[in-house]
């Protein structure tokens, strides 16, 4: 039932951006109209989604997620009792409902965290050349030099495309993942709503109040609804809001800003639709971002950061945590801040003042519709599992049965009704949901060279993109050669 809601209401927002009206529906005496109608709603009726899983019991299995000691928490992996935390009863709810259908029991073994301490890779390819057959499923961090790329160039993940009963076209996959972080015909990876991914979706944030102060009199939902937030609407609305607050002759963590960029990296670069990679003609990955878009970008890029109204917190991925960008945002003194969604939930429900969020802004409005960059949530499968139809099922129940029980907790209880504070930032939502982007070369770039570069000529200050990615192209190109050799051997 709450995901039947959670499907309306979306359909509902979308209904509504489109201005859309509609008369007050008559009851037909028709009796063959009325018959025709019975019929819809039985049709209906019968395409609810349901996860097609065999008549199986598995006894007690313990399915072991190998992962990271932060992970558990973040993606909601497991629950040990009800707490009235509406995700953790959600998690605690799915696990119990998996071990009512299956007899399996969902628990994590735990190596390390986010911030690159411990080595679930090295933990998995001791235990496979041990002949162990510990663990089911791996969820690393999912930056390719943390773990990902060692486990797929090294052989220790399954082929997921081999994997029975697994339904990747059903909605809590994403068949993108699973498709754009695919080689050839293999695929190592996959994601879905399993780890609740959406909490990895970037967002722009703005302060309302801020705004109104400085006379902006702009909606920024219908620009994103008429496909015009781009980049060239964004920045000039950014400098409208750098104040030396302090008077001290430079602009420094107590002053006002425009923006907060966080990272100003490949967030920013997916969202403007350049991705690092695209398949060659056999559906392998190649390093793709030898583009005048690219180019374009970077000079975008460093016009935000060389401007007074950008307070860079730092170069590291999600800033959002650092004590500078938490005071900037949170004592209202920016107008608009990057973010994660999850960071949104975290960190910012408690915020007094009014915020809503859009996505990141577009290259142009030429751009096909609106890219968030999602990286998170990525499962791998030990190459030695001792029964793939018994990993299969599992998988298919564990992701099933988010999607029934914690995705629409977490749209509806947890963004909807204490993180964003308007209808139209819901909107938003689901907006960036619906353009959630992987990207091969962030996950499993072979020479760990594409995700920085954005970020690297930002903070030089540069926008020589051509002299640089001259510099890094052989060593870009070898890795990925390197790579495919050795996967076919």
């Amino acid at each position: 039932m709450k995901r039947t809601l959670c499907a309306l209401l979306c359909m509902l927002l979308l209904t509504s951006s489109c201005g859309s009206t509609s008369e007050p529906v008559k009851e037909s005496t028709d009796p063959a109209a009325q018959n025709d109608t019975a019929t819809e709603s039985e049709e209906t009726a019968e395409t609810v989604l349901t996860a097609d899983l065999p008549d199986v019991h598995y006894d007690g299995y313990t399915f072991t997620i190998l992962t990271l000691n932060d992970y558990s928490r973040r993606y909601h992996l497991t629950a040990d009792e009800t707490s009235g935390e509406p995700l953790n009863d959600a998690t605690y709810e799915r696990n119990n409902k998996i071990y009512e259908r299956l007899g399996v029991e969902v628990t994590t073994y735990e190596d390390g965290n986010s911030a690159g301490s411990g080595d679930p890779a090295t933990v998995l390819q001791n235990a496979i050349a041990a002949g162990e057959t510990t663990y089911d499923m791996v969820l690393p961090h999912p930056n390719a030099d943390l773990g990902l790329i060692k486990m797929v160039s090294m052989g220790l993940l399954y082929n997921q495309n081999d994997l029975p009963v697994v339904d990747w076209k059903k909605p809590w996959w994403n068949d993108n993942a699973r498709q754009t972080l695919s080689i050839g015909d293999t695929a190592y990876l996959a994601s879905g709503d399993y780890s609740l991914t959406c909490q990895g979706m970037q967002g722009i944030l703005f302060n309302k109040e801020f705004m109104a102060n400085l006379g902006i009199d702009v909606n920024l939902y219908d620009l994103v609804r008429e496909g015009k937030w781009t980049m060239d609407a964004f920045l000039p609305l950014v400098e409208t809001a750098p104040v030396d607050l302090n008077g001290d002759g430079k602009m420094d963590a107590d002053d006002q800003f425009g923006i907060l960029p966080g990272y100003i990296g490949f967030c920013w670069q997916i969202g403007m639709g350049q991705p690092f990679t695209a398949k060659d003609d056999d559906g392998y990955p190649r390093a793709a971002m030898k583009t005048e878009r690219m180019q374009k970008i970077v000079e975008l890029c460093c016009q935000m950061a060389t401007s007074d109204a950008c307070y860079v917190t730092g170069y590291s991925y999600a800033t959002y945590d650092s004590s500078d960008f938490k005071k900037i945002f949170t004592e209202g003194r920016t107008l608009f801040a990057a973010l994660d969604i999850g960071g949104l939930y975290a960190t910012l429900r408690d915020i007094e003042f009014n915020f809503g969020i859009v996505p990141f802004p577009k290259f142009d409005e030429a751009q096909d519709g609106y890219k968030t960059f999602c990286g998170a949530g990525i499962e791998g499968v030990p190459i030695n599992i001792e029964d793939p139809q018994r990993t299969g099922v599992i998988l298919e129940a564990l992701s099933y049965y988010s999607y029934e029980y914690q995705r629409p907790v977490f749209f509806d209880i947890v963004l909807e009704n204490k993180a964003v504070r308007d209808r139209d930032s819901y909107e938003m939502i689901t907006i960036m949901h619906e353009g959630k982007t992987f990207d091969f070369g962030f996950n499993l770039d072979p020479s760990g060279k594409l995700v920085g570069i954005l970020q690297t000529l930002t903070q030089k200050k540069s926008t020589d993109f051509t002299s640089l990615y001259a510099s890094l192209e052989p060593t870009i190109e070898a890795k990925f050669d390197d790579l495919y050799a050795n996967l076919q051997q």
